[in-house]
């Protein structure tokens, strides 16, 4: 196999910010997943002095918060905790376990791992100072995906045969081209999304930048099989 383009959606509001209807990919970024448990102590809410409490949820609040400042101070890399499990889950009750999630996301690999032990290492600062503990758990991990340079070139080219400037962006999604990645070199094309919406009825993009797109995608195609 010579060459994989792919051309997709953004799923993100990059290229409308720039004005552009097209982006050339230079990597797709891949999750690290992981599972964080923290335990402290379950206890009656009014008996229980707040000096004295193993709180579960307030140590996994200030755990979240490190990880959003931690990424913050980085250039490309992500962090999201999208779910939250507290135990008991009573309005009267000190949380005594709370389970969260981490997807952490770059296209270089060896951030990622580096990124990963210092949250890792963060957390667990937190989870004495607060006199609980914390576990963690890799639920998943992906290898990162680069595009090809002599095929980012080929795009350039051809979107500046439309009298459109090329901009270079990496997709925080997952691809079908991060498997063909293994096997031959890859490149994707993106296409300006209204809002940056995705998975959603909401979901759009106009048909003038799909015929843009699609001529690009064409031309690209055609000169790489010269």
């Amino acid at each position: 196999m010579k060459a994989y383009l792919e051309m997709h959606i953004e799923q993100g509001k990059v290229l409308e910010n720039e004005g552009l209807p097209v982006g050339v990919v230079t990597g797709i970024a891949a999750p690290v997943w992981l599972e964080i448990t923290v335990t402290g102590v379950s206890e009656h809410a009014g008996a229980t002095p707040m000096p004295i409490r193993q709180d579960a949820l307030t140590a996994a609040s200030e755990m979240i918060l490190a990880i959003e400042r931690l990424l913050n101070d980085t250039t490309d890399a992500v962090a999201t905790v999208g779910k939250l499990t507290v135990s008991p889950n009573g309005t009267n009750v000190i949380p005594g376990k709370v389970t969260f999630s981490i997807d952490l996301r770059d296209i270089d690999e060896q951030k990622v791992r580096s990124l990963e032990t210092t949250i890792l290492q963060q957390l667990q600062q937190i989870a004495d100072r607060r006199n609980v503990t914390m576990a963690s758990k890799i639920l998943q991990r992906i290898k990162p995906a680069k595009a090809d340079e002599k095929l980012q070139q080929q795009l350039a080219i051809s979107i500046e045969k439309q009298g459109i400037r090329p901009y270079s962006l990496i997709s925080g999604a997952g691809h079908d081209a991060m498997n063909i990645a293994e096997i031959a070199p890859i490149e994707m094309l993106f296409v300006r999304s209204k809002d940056g919406i995705s998975h959603n009825p909401l979901e759009y993009s106009s048909d003038e930048d799909i015929i843009i797109a699609t001529t690009i995608f064409n031309d690209s195609v055609v000169e790489l099989s010269k």
